[in-house]
């Protein structure tokens, strides 16, 4: 019985909380990719089968992560070093949202074969995406609160 219960807690509590938040985790992917993917198919995506499609939102969601972090986080080092005011720090943030996000996707569609998205669909959902950017408002400690 003590076997057990060491099995319990040390084995099924975090795999429980681990597929809970990959569950979280794979809805929101799965969120964003149907309206991404609406948005692609109208302008010339094209897929295999769900499964690719979903695959391709979240290759394309791994790979640009790094890229939204550095293109958050340099507007507001420039913003703060006073080199940039809050408006220019924003719009850049905007610019290089969009920027990273296009190159991810490419990238993306490029290591898929079993997804084909063409560079006007790839625009339009970076588009979609980097667009709450510019209509966010920034914390006061941010340095960006225009």
């Amino acid at each position: 019985m003590r076997l057990f219960k060491a099995i319990r807690d040390k084995f099924l509590g975090p795999l429980l909380g681990y597929g809970i938040i990959a569950g979280i985790l794979l809805a929101v992917v799965s969120i964003l990719a149907l309206i991404g993917g609406a948005v692609m198919r109208v302008l010339g995506f094209t897929y295999r089968s769900i499964g690719s499609f979903l695959l391709f939102f979240l290759l394309f969601l791994l790979l640009d992560l790094p890229f939204d972090l550095a293109a958050g986080a340099l507007p507001k080092a420039l913003c703060s070093m006073g080199r940039l005011s809050a408006l220019q720090a924003r719009v850049l943030h905007f610019v290089l949202d969009l920027l990273f996000s296009v190159l991810a996707m490419r990238a993306a569609d490029a290591l898929m074969a079993s997804v084909s998205a063409t560079p006007l669909s790839i625009l339009a959902v970076s588009l979609l995406f980097a667009l709450p950017d510019l209509f966010e408002k920034g914390k006061p400690d941010d340095g960006i609160d225009a």
